[in-house]
């Protein structure tokens, strides 16, 4: 039933041309359903852990903004 829940809710915020973005992503099976449903965006452990400021920057320049979909995560 939550997949359902969450399918109704992605699909609505699509209507409305909102930005959907998952948050709390954990596992390799959470950033499937992710992958399902073809959020805009993901954030979450699964994908990566905090980082001191100085290397978020360098983890954000080496990560394409397309790069999160496409088996390259």
């Amino acid at each position: 039933m939550g997949e359902t829940i969450v399918r109704a809710i992605v699909t609505m915020a699509r209507a409305h041309d909102f930005y959907v973005v998952a948050e709390g992503v954990e596992t390799d099976a959470e950033f499937e359903v992710v992958r399902q449903l073809r959020y805009d965006a993901a954030q979450g452990f699964f994908l990566q852990g905090p980082l001191p400021p100085d290397e978020l920057e360098e983890a954000m320049a080496r990560r394409a903004p397309s790069s999160m979909f496409d088996g390259q995560a």
